[in-house]
């Protein structure tokens, strides 16, 4: 015959999306009659990102995730039954917890404005400036493209949109 708790409750999670902002990841074992005091202690939880209700199981995420400061959480719960008491029973559970990136961060050039000079000799096709703007998201969301807004003379220049690379288009009068 199996005997509760013979080898320690058996940590289960489940977990649940309520809104935007409120994620939700409920830590129960897997018996039901089982004694209903028991503490969660959780380890990995860096800058604090996530509470836990000791005596419900519910583990929360409260503030904000960003994936550039931190893109993966490694929490590890221990499940105790009786509270600490002699003979108590205890299961930990690893959850990894893993930040997918959002498009949150704009591309930042290293200065506002840049000032060329440029001999009259320059020759038509010559790169004269590469622009470099970073941005710190990752895959898609951190691939930068250039455009030229404005300029005196729109057919004078050609702006790479991928490199960043300027070309001279036409000659100097």
């Amino acid at each position: 015959m199996y005997a509760p708790y013979e080898y320690g409750p058996r940590a289960h999670f489940s977990c649940f999306k309520l809104a935007t902002s409120t994620h939700v990841l409920f830590i129960h074992d897997d018996y039901p009659l089982s004694r209903k005091h028991y503490g969660f202690f959780v380890t990995g939880n860096t800058g604090s990102k996530f509470t836990m209700n000791s005596t419900t199981g519910v583990l929360v995420w409260t503030s904000a995730l960003d994936y550039e400061t931190t893109p993966v959480f490694t929490l590890v719960i221990r499940a105790e039954d009786s509270q600490g008491a002699l003979g108590a029973k205890f299961s930990v559970v690893t959850v990894v917890v893993t930040v997918i990136d959002q498009n949150d961060n704009a591309p930042t050039f290293s200065n506002a404005q840049y000032s060329l000079d440029l001999p009259e000799t320059t020759a038509i096709g010559s790169t004269v400036f590469t622009f470099f703007a970073n941005d710190s998201d990752t895959g898609d969301n951190g691939r930068v493209t250039y455009a030229l807004l404005y300029t005196d003379d729109n057919e004078m220049w050609i702006l790479n949109a991928t490199s960043g690379a300027l070309l001279l288009n036409g000659m100097f009068n």
